[in-house]
């Protein structure tokens, strides 16, 4: 046997030993597969993954130092593309190897397990009769057994055991078995990873019209020619979904596999039920609320090629689908494509990185598309096309602008300004539907004292607690830290807490007292907690004609009621005012959205949007439904400041229980960065900080930051250079107890 030599990546989270580790053998060993190797001093046995196999012997082996590897284990989907990825991965997003190849072959799928069922399939009848008519009186057991075979020719163990309430019978099926009168056969079952709400949808096929038809052509013209990452901008009701299902019908004719990635999947019941509707079993559902198993039987399903399409969030991009042909990214302008724990990647990058590699085609869809992906199809890095007009038809909702301040004139107390009320009535006396949008759960965002002033905070993060009217209770939305709601202050212990702000709840309470009569239906995280329940709200208020939904951007995605006619924003200076340079750009995709909610039917639509600030530009474009004129003031904007897609910003974040040694490492990062900055000869690089994060603690751990603005030309200088400093000079720079991750263009700096 010839001597290979590999290259592994150990099984353990120690950025430490974070590189590749050469061992020698002589057993059959592939690429991607677990095999298990000495390590340290003490030659600890431990787990690895091996990523590069060579017959040559490498230069480190001079003096044949070097360890044999003790033995193998089972082999994973990782071969040499999806190695190669998780090395790009790794150094692009400036992540550990071990996290990198995670993404691609998650811990779950590695500690899952197939499930089999025995099924008792009987071969002799005539010989199993005569057996049962020689059977003692008093054999019980082995006759009520034989019975229920030689009436059911193929009948599972569970159903025995079930029927025979527990008794023993394996004596008897190994005699039965060993006389070949039955044979035991094992059938791999598949756990049902179904929601109950859509998994029974029927669909009719429609047929493209003529826009639809024009776009399905461009699309195939496209993939033939330059093969670009395309972006479907399509208004809301445009019939991007229709599309996206002719190009995944054209791909299975070719046998090419699908990803559909959609920006959370128990957000999108409609979406799902559209797909699995029209392409049956050939569809597997990845999303975070499987379990183990359920993740275990998708993931087979996919990788035995019994389900060419895939749909799911982002993790879904990395599912073992072979002969991938297609990437459909639906609403692309959702920053839940970007991940915020480690590897911090983002699904659009990547998406477009298989392009590049593998010339998978690859489809951007939405409605209102962030600037920096609108800004590539005018560099001609992608191919936009445009759907103007609605699949119906129908005309995009009207949109008006009420000043909330008019309406304090006029003595108006409620959250609802009198123009919205009004809109309100009309359309629930047409028995009509309406959703009510305000992006904040709870009842109120914080509770003060009337006479010191206290503000209860969260005991593990720098925050005030949001009350909770329903369950009594104030709670941290970061750490789900919970007290109970006392009316009398718990610092001065006299004067009364008084509620400060809106949430969705404190919306609901207030509808329920303006509209008596009116089916009240509320979508947040505090009522979507149970399994399936996002579905069972949505689908009652579906069927519920005069229905009033209330919730959070949860409830402007994929969903589709013909019945609405009215949307109102409660409250549009809340996303407006956020202290981010992308504030903007996400409350007109919101608006845009979850207006885009009515009138999808043969209603017509309305848009009421309530605002301290009628004149911000944003709500001018909003009002015409512009995106392009609010994208090119926005881009303005950008270059003067040079924000993306001018500039990159690395945000380097440094956490620790102990906030001096958090402030201390920050610095030391900072002066390392300069240091090996300036050997380069390069000392204009604007970096800010270190300074606190806006929220200075979070579940007990304090939190600076370092902000790196600087152009594509030297940002791959400065992540080779934080890359370094945070592996070779990890112990030098980090006190204990410290820890430091990185973040390219950030999508949240609070």
């Amino acid at each position: 046997m010839v001597e290979k030599y590999c290259k592994v990546i150990l099984i353990q989270k120690s950025r430490y030993i974070d590189k590749k580790f050469t061992y020698k053998t002589n057993l059959e060993v592939s690429l991607g597969q677990i095999v298990y190797v000495p390590f340290g001093r003490g030659n600890k046995l431990l787990e690895a993954i091996v990523v590069e196999i060579k017959d040559i012997k490498p230069a480190d082996d001079s003096e044949n130092k070097l360890k044999q590897i003790i033995t193998i284990g089972e082999k994973t989907n990782l071969d040499y593309d999806k190695i190669s990825l998780a090395f790009w991965i790794r150094e692009y997003y400036m992540c550990s190897y071990l996290d990198a190849l995670n993404l691609i072959y998650p811990t779950q799928i590695r500690k899952g397990n197939a499930k089999f069922e025995e099924f008792i399939v009987l071969l002799d009848k005539a010989t199993l009769k005569l057996k049962y008519k020689y059977l003692k009186r008093n054999a019980h057991i082995k006759k009520q057994l034989y019975e229920l075979i030689i009436n059911n020719i193929n009948i599972s163990r569970n159903k025995l055991n079930e029927e025979l309430k527990g008794k023993s019978i394996s004596s008897y099926i190994k005699e039965l078995e060993e006389d070949k009168i039955i044979e035991v056969k094992k059938t791999r079952l598949y756990r049902d990873s179904n929601d109950d709400n859509y998994s029974n949808t029927t669909y009719i096929k429609h047929e493209l019209n003529e826009k639809q038809k024009n776009i399905f052509k461009e699309i195939n013209r496209e993939f033939d020619n330059q093969n670009r990452p395309i972006l479907l901008k399509g208004i809301t009701g445009s019939g991007k979904t229709e599309i996206y299902m002719e190009i995944i019908e054209d791909m299975i004719s070719k046998e090419k596999g699908s990803i559909v990635l959609v920006p959370e999947i128990s957000l999108t019941p409609q979406t799902i039920a559209r797909f699995t509707a029209r392409f049956k079993s050939k569809v597997a559902v990845l999303h975070s609320h499987l379990s183990v198993g359920q993740r275990f039987d998708e993931w087979s399903k996919i990788e035995a090629i019994d389900a060419p399409v895939v749909i799911g969030a982002r993790s879904a991009l990395f599912a073992p689908i072979k002969n991938l042909g297609l990437v459909v990214i639906d609403e692309c302008h959702e920053d839940a494509y970007r991940s915020e724990l480690n590897p911090k990647y983002d699904s659009i990058e990547l998406a477009c990185k298989l392009n590049e590699l593998h010339g998978v085609a690859v489809i951007l869809g939405s409605a209102t598309p962030k600037i920096e992906q609108y800004y590539k199809t005018k560099n001609n890095e992608y191919k936009l096309l445009d759907l103007k007009t609605r699949a119906n038809n129908k005309n995009l909702p009207l949109i008006e602008i009420v000043d909330m301040k008019e309406d304090a004139k006029l003595g108006n107390l409620s959250f609802l300004s009198l123009i919205l009320q009004k809109k309100v009535s009309l359309a629930l006396e047409k028995s009509e539907q309406v959703i009510l949008f305000l992006n904040r759960r709870g009842y109120a965002n914080f509770l003060s004292c009337d006479s010191c002033g206290y503000v209860p905070k969260c005991k593990n993060c720098d925050i005030s607690l949001t009350y909770h009217k329903q369950n009594k209770s104030l709670r941290c939305h970061y750490c789900n830290y919970e007290i109970a709601f006392e009316k009398t202050c718990e610092s001065c212990k006299e004067g009364s807490m008084k509620d400060i702000g809106i949430g969705t709840e404190r919306i609901e309470a207030e509808v329920r007292e303006l509209f008596p009569n009116a089916k009240v239906f509320r979508m947040d995280k505090d009522t979507v907690g149970r399994k399936n329940s996002h579905s069972e709200i949505l689908s009652a208020f579906k069927n519920t004609k005069g229905a009033i939904l209330i919730g959070t951007q949860m409830i402007g995605k994929g969903l589709d009621f013909p019945m609405v006619s009215l949307v109102g924003v409660i409250n549009a200076d809340q996303g407006l005012n956020a202290p981010d340079f992308r504030s903007h750009e996400r409350m007109f995709s919101l608006i845009e959205q979850v207006g885009g909610r009515a009138g999808r039917g043969d209603i017509d639509g309305k848009v009421v949007v309530q605002t301290f600030s009628p004149d911000n530009y944003v709500l001018k474009y909003i009002v015409h439904h512009d995106f392009e004129g609010f994208y090119q003031e926005e881009i303005k904007l950008r270059k003067t400041f040079n924000y993306l897609p001018y500039s990159n910003i690395v945000r380097i974040l440094v956490s620790s229980v102990n906030e001096q040694n958090a402030a201390n490492s920050s610095m030391q990062i900072k002066d390392a960065i300069i240091f090996y900055l300036n050997k380069k000869s390069i000392n204009n690089v604007n970096i800010m900080g270190p300074f606190p994060c806006l929220v200075n603690k979070i579940e007990n751990k304090y939190r600076w930051q370092i902000l790196i603005k600087d152009s594509e030309v030297e940002i791959h200088l400065i992540k080779s250079i934080i890359n370094y400093i945070l592996t070779e000079k990890r112990s030098v720079v980090l006190l204990d107890n410290v820890n430091a991750s990185v973040d390219i263009n950030p999508i949240n700096m609070v």
